[in-house]
């Protein structure tokens, strides 16, 4: 039995109050990380997951105008934002016929 004990590596002298800080300090540090991040960006830029760059905007349709498009999106398996993006991008181009 002295054998098994003398064999066991001693426990690191690790305080719950010690560990707590060092959370503490990486979730700040983190909060700050994003503060700074958004300061840096602008106002209504975001970053997606997969590093794109893009800006929040808020529009309001028509309550019949909104349920289309988002039935739409759902039988078509497309993003909500993606159908957007190109709506907008042909009616700035002129091939909407609205334009």
């Amino acid at each position: 039995m002295q054998g098994d004990n003398a064999t066991k590596a001693p426990k690191p002298k690790h305080t719950k109050a010690r560990e707590h800080k060092v959370l503490k300090v990486t979730a700040t540090t983190r909060v700050q990380e994003r503060q700074r991040a958004r300061t840096e960006r602008g106002k209504g830029m975001v970053r997606r997951r997969d590093g794109t760059a893009v800006r929040r905007v808020v529009a309001y349709l028509a309550a019949d105008v909104g349920k289309r498009l988002v039935v739409y999106c759902a039988e078509r398996g497309e993003d909500l934002s993606a159908a957007v993006e190109a709506a907008v991008v042909r009616f700035l181009d002129g091939k909407s016929g609205r334009a």
